[in-house]
């Protein structure tokens, strides 16, 4: 159930994101790279496995541990780098939270578009996902409600902070 939590994470993390660079009357940027830092959630409605990925990655953020970056490059290019395989949750079962921040990673690569708040993401295989975003300092906030993403988590945001 955990592994299914963290491969939803990344899916979401993977077909989106953005950020602004602070640059003055310029449009917001999304070039750059990425680190999901928290998952927000309405308490009422989220599932118990939704509010246990987002403790996940409030905790190892806290630690500057960062389970989800995204890459963002000027030519159209986006790479996701993930370690949630790699996550070692073996101390949860005796209540051990200190989970170790993960030396591993996998990255998965595509292309991007980013107009009017929206961010869409072509994979490898051709498949093509959007969402909805917005870009506050230098923090992005996705919006999952609704989105292509609503079936792994029912609703809240995704936000990454540029690194």
């Amino acid at each position: 159930m955990r592994k299914a939590i963290a491969a939803g994470l990344l899916a979401l993390g993977f077909l989106s994101s953005c950020s602004n660079d602070g640059g003055g009357s310029e449009p917001p940027s999304i070039i750059g790279t990425w680190d999901a830092v928290e998952l927000q959630l309405d308490a009422n409605t989220a599932t118990q496995d939704e509010l246990l990925a987002s403790d996940f990655l409030r905790i190892l953020a806290a630690r500057n541990c960062y389970i989800l970056a995204l890459t963002f490059e000027a030519n159209g290019e986006a790479t996701a780098e993930n370690s949630f395989d790699y996550l070692d949750l073996s101390g949860l079962a005796v209540g051990n939270f200190d989970i170790p921040c993960p030396t591993q990673a996998d990255a998965d690569s595509g292309t991007y578009t980013y107009e009017n708040g929206v961010v869409t993401i072509t994979d490898a295989a051709g498949a093509t996902s959007s969402v909805n975003v917005t870009l506050s300092g230098n923090l992005l906030t996705m919006d999952l409600e609704g989105s292509v993403f609503a079936d792994q988590i029912s609703g809240g945001q995704l936000v990454f902070r540029k690194r």
